[in-house]
């Protein structure tokens, strides 16, 4: 084991100055024959605590969503970036184009979050901006209904002919609870 370093007098002086003003908060053992019944702090805990619910209940889980069949999912491991060049492809999935702006969908219901996301591409356009991330979260177990509705929301967006490409962002901005949306240059519609 490394020895530690000794502290020289100057170190002890400047402790001792930014320690001088500082009162233990320790009052020491408290003596056993002092102590009343009242002063014995309650065992049982003083929150009530709800109650385990019975076998008989009926548990609500989450809303399972339905996606028609002729909508193919997004696949992480298969993304297609048609009419983009290999260097923007490259830049964008390690997360090295600079984001332009970004927006937060946690804790917003499907309806809102999908009505938010379209008002903030309208705005990227207007503003031509180019790289947005979008944060959807990854939900409980991976199964985020923001995560999975997205790439579906932009195919059915307004905007759809201005979107490049949507992929799923780097570590750095999010990973899989966060998407990068890359919008189409003016001179490219």
């Amino acid at each position: 084991m490394a020895r530690r370093r000794q502290t020289t007098r100057d170190e002890e002086r400047l402790w001792r100055r930014a320690t001088s003003d500082v009162r233990s908060t320790r009052a020491g053992p408290i003596p056993m024959q002092n102590l009343r019944d009242e002063d014995v702090p309650n065992s049982k805990p003083s929150i009530n605590m709800p109650q385990a619910p019975n076998k008989n209940d009926e548990l609500v889980g989450p809303a399972r969503v339905t996606v028609p069949s002729n909508i193919h999912r997004h696949d992480e491991k298969q993304r297609k970036f048609d009419g983009m060049d290999r260097n923007l492809v490259r830049r964008l999935t390690a997360g090295k184009l600079p984001v332009e702006a970004v927006l937060d969908l946690h804790g917003h219901v499907q309806h809102e979050a999908q009505q938010r996301l379209e008002h903030f591409v309208t705005t990227a356009i207007a503003r031509d901006l180019r790289v947005l991330l979008v944060i959807t979260g990854k939900g409980r177990a991976g199964g985020g209904v923001l995560r999975q509705q997205l790439p579906l929301w932009l195919k059915m967006s307004a905007h759809k002919a201005k979107i490049l490409a949507a992929t799923p962002a780097s570590p750095r901005h999010g990973g899989a609870g966060a998407f990068y949306i890359c919008l189409r240059r003016r001179r490219d519609l």
